[in-house]
């Protein structure tokens, strides 16, 4: 994705973590994030630099820009939710990856789901 590209898919990334950043504050759930111009920045920075998601047990293509969230949309990822959208704890990665983290939510959730594939695997596999 040429850079200007990634620039524009890093100002729409940040709207739209700002209005997710907004619905939570009025929800009485405040989520700590940089100003928009800093934000927009943070995410062009964290914009890996193959086009690819983050995730390296992924590696989907990103694609932005259709303005409906599509498996291989760009997501802004938190990796300590607490800490909110601040430089160094966002990374870029698809949106299918970041919803399957979103509805593990927790570690526990997390090691379950982990769990469950994995048998599913030993299924498939015949052991």
């Amino acid at each position: 994705m040429p850079i200007i590209s990634i620039r524009a898919a890093a100002n729409t990334a940040a709207d739209n973590v700002l209005s997710r950043v907004r619905k939570a504050h009025k929800a009485g759930k405040p989520i700590p994030c940089l100003p928009r111009a800093e934000l927009a920045c943070a995410i062009a920075s964290a914009w890996p630099a193959n086009g690819c998601c983050a995730n390296p047990r992924c590696g989907r293509e990103l694609d932005a820009g259709r303005g409906v969230a599509e498996a291989h949309s760009p997501s802004v990822h938190k990796v300590v939710p607490a800490r909110g959208y601040v430089a160094g704890n966002i990374r870029v990665i698809c949106n299918a990856c970041n919803t399957r983290i979103a509805e593990a939510g927790t570690i526990e959730a997390t090691e379950a789901a982990i769990a469950a594939l994995q048998w599913q695997l030993s299924l498939l596999r015949g052991e």
